[in-house]
């Protein structure tokens, strides 16, 4: 999403995890107690089914709850994302500090698109958003997910264009490097003067 010389990125979202294990949890509970063919044992799983799903959608909840917004006049990147508590954080990044961008697919079982800034020294990099990578694969039921995807490639795109970026291009398969560390929140350093002083 972009408007006018700001952009903010927001993490795609995806139940995959909380559905398959909601229609586990679905088949299971009507075998309990509609067509009463179930276990002991799924019987007294059930409870535990139930909270185990719930935490899982919650995690989802919390993992595409994270959004990055950068914003050229102010020169700021904004990233807001909720903890495990649900609770709001917000760290900020100066946009002069990186002077490219890039995409790559990490090498894991279930591998991820990554697209960094990647400061001017190279050695820190910022995440923005990661998406499922495409397939290179010839056959259906061979699927080494080693592509970058179109939506990543677009936003490298987009990002180098518009914010004068130097566009380093898919990387391939690798692994994430050092990420850059946020600027320090200015609320917090007050909270730590006060409670110096209180001592």
């Amino acid at each position: 999403m972009t408007s006018g010389a700001s952009m903010t990125i927001s993490q795609p979202r995806s139940h995959r995890a909380g559905i398959a294990f909601g229609l586990f949890f679905v088949i299971v509970f009507a075998r309990a107690f509609l067509f009463k063919t179930a276990s002991p044992h799924e019987l007294v799983a059930l409870p535990y089914m139930a909270s185990a799903w719930v935490l899982i959608l919650y995690a989802e909840v919390v993992r595409d709850s994270r959004s990055v917004q950068i914003d050229l006049q102010s020169s700021n990147i904004v990233e807001q994302f909720r903890s495990w508590r649900y609770a709001l954080k917000i760290r900020t990044y100066s946009l002069d500090q990186f002077g490219s961008v890039v995409s790559y697919v990490t090498p894991s079982r279930s591998p991820i698109n990554l697209v960094e800034l990647v400061t001017r020294t190279g050695g820190e990099s910022l995440c923005l958003v990661w998406y499922r990578p495409s397939s290179s694969a010839k056959s259906f039921w061979s699927i080494p997910r080693d592509c970058e995807a179109p939506k990543a490639e677009a936003l490298r795109k987009t990002l180098a264009q518009g914010f004068q970026l130097q566009d380093r291009g898919f990387l391939g398969v690798r692994w994430p490097g050092a990420y850059v560390s946020p600027a320090p929140n200015p609320a917090d350093q007050q909270t730590r003067v006060i409670r110096r002083a209180a001592r």
